[in-house]
């Protein structure tokens, strides 16, 4: 905090300090106000409705009967999730084919359902939207209005045939539609080497066979994007030539004399940044720009994410892990070299091995043979600004461009303010460090005492600065703190 380097610190206006204090009683009691108000220890999960389990025969012959012969599957599946993914519109439709009111009319095909039909046909291209119509129907012979009432009508037909209807036979309300809930049509993952080929020219293109025990198949956790799948099985793969071995991020192989090198894949699909964790590249590279674009730590980030994405699952990501992969890889892949390391070497030897070989011994690759003049200067001898000789609260003896003012070292109640203000920051990082623990287990009635008791600490320690910085008094005894001053 800069303001604590300089003599006008110890006159600051008690609304000034006020003010400093309350907004870092903010930024500590942040994670606390969504601990009462939103109860994070408890993450709220929207009701879902299962996906439409109907029969392929039911739904092959609705197709046949309502579509041309020649209609593709991409089609046919865009319309079942626009239908899926349209929930709310659908409560609206039927609420109109379905009076509550004496004077309310029904209404078969509403205005709602029309114009997501104007909405297919808008977004559909010209061959395909001609497959939505048997040839019998004479696509080109009727007007506009009439083929916005027929799509209209095959999707409200689609809608009653999946059984998502929020009223009864007898126009009663049963239940509102819900969103519709994906996990049943979620594809089975499995996580496996890119190459089907080994990549020694010596092996001549000898096919990879799978190196993984089928009884003994080991699972890991995958993120692609911000969805969390588990138990998705890992394959290895073998050359049987030559014996290396290959994984979604890395090939091995052995030498002559010592360990196996590994070879980090810049061409890979997913990366491994934990014992059993693996992401794709939106997740990794997210990392990367969340933490430059937001001045973030990767802690800060790893804390963001979890909370926003990981809490339904009771996930937590790793904190260095994929900041660390992602930027190797980002600067493997721009400097066009294949990084290799012993296998299974430490996080810590990772990060010196990737400096020495990517590092460039700290040159900026993209300053390479630039030069301009803001960037090239003449060389001085002197500096144009010589620092204040003695300083003990200056910087290098400059603070945002301009000399620092000496300490008055004499002022017993200038450093009263410098210990206070101290002990004020030890307490609101304890005070910090709980509401988070409170965040993390849920609601635990000791922690909230110390937490009440940290707070009440802080805002003690607030009103005793704000008192000296109003006037110093002598000999004054204040929350069992002797504060001894000079007039």
């Amino acid at each position: 905090m800069d303001f604590l380097k300089t003599n006008a610190f110890y006159s600051i206006s008690p609304l000034t300090l006020i003010f400093k204090v309350i907004l870092l009683l903010m930024q500590m009691l942040s994670p606390l106000m969504v601990l009462l108000f939103l109860c994070p220890g408890a993450f709220a999960i929207q009701k879902e409705h299962a996906f439409p389990d109907i029969t392929f025969k039911a739904f092959n012959a609705f197709v046949e009967q309502n579509f041309s012969s020649k209609i593709t599957l991409t089609t046919v599946l865009m319309l079942l999730f626009t239908i899926t993914e349209n929930t709310d519109l659908l409560n609206l439709h039927q609420r109109q084919q379905n009076p509550q009111l004496s004077d309310e009319k029904q209404v078969n095909l509403s205005s709602w359902i029309k114009s997501l039909a104007r909405e297919v046909q808008k977004q559909t291209t010209r061959p395909k939207f001609k497959t939505l119509f048997k040839k019998s129907e004479s696509l080109n012979l009727i007007s506009n209005n009439q083929i916005i009432t027929k799509i209209g009508t095959k999707l409200n037909d689609l809608t009653d045939l999946l059984g998502l209807n929020s009223f009864g036979n007898d126009g009663q309300l049963i239940q509102k539609l819900l969103p519709i809930s994906k996990k049943e049509i979620q594809p089975i993952l499995m996580i496996c080497p890119s190459s089907n080929v080994c990549s020694d020219k010596k092996c001549q293109g000898h096919a990879i066979l799978q190196h993984s025990d089928p009884n003994q198949l080991a699972e890991a956790t995958l993120i692609k994007g911000s969805e969390i799948f588990t138990g998705v099985i890992i394959l290895s793969g073998q050359c049987s030539n030559c014996k290396t071995h290959y994984f979604a991020d890395h090939e091995n192989y052995s030498q002559v004399e010592g360990p196996r090198k590994r070879v980090h894949l810049n061409n890979a699909k997913y990366l491994k940044i934990g014992q059993s964790l693996y992401v794709d590249w939106i997740f990794s590279k997210a990392v990367i720009n969340g933490t430059y674009s937001f001045h973030a730590s990767a802690a800060a980030y790893a804390e963001f994410w979890t909370n926003s994405y990981g809490k339904k699952d009771s996930f937590k990501i790793k904190r260095q892990q994929a900041f660390i992969q992602e930027s190797i890889h980002t600067i493997a892949c721009a400097s066009n070299i294949l990084f290799e390391t012993n296998d299974n070497t430490s996080i810590e030897n990772l990060i010196y091995d990737a400096f020495a070989v990517l590092g460039e011994d700290g040159g900026i690759r993209l300053s390479d043979k630039h030069t301009c003049s803001e960037c090239t200067q003449e060389h001085k001898s002197v500096a144009d600004f010589t620092p204040t000789a003695n300083d003990p609260v200056a910087v290098l003896g400059v603070d945002e461009n301009r000399t620092v003012s000496q300490l008055a070292a004499t002022s017993t109640a200038a450093l009263w303010m410098v210990l206070l203000w101290d002990q004020l920051i030890v307490h609101l990082i304890i005070a910090q460090d709980l509401s988070q623990m409170l965040v993390d287990v849920g609601s635990h009635f000791v922690m909230f005492i110390k937490l009440n008791f940290e707070i009440s600490v802080v805002c003690g320690i607030a009103r005793i600065i704000e008192l000296i910085a109003l006037k110093p008094v002598s000999n004054t005894v204040m929350n069992g703190i002797n504060i001894h001053s000079q007039e």
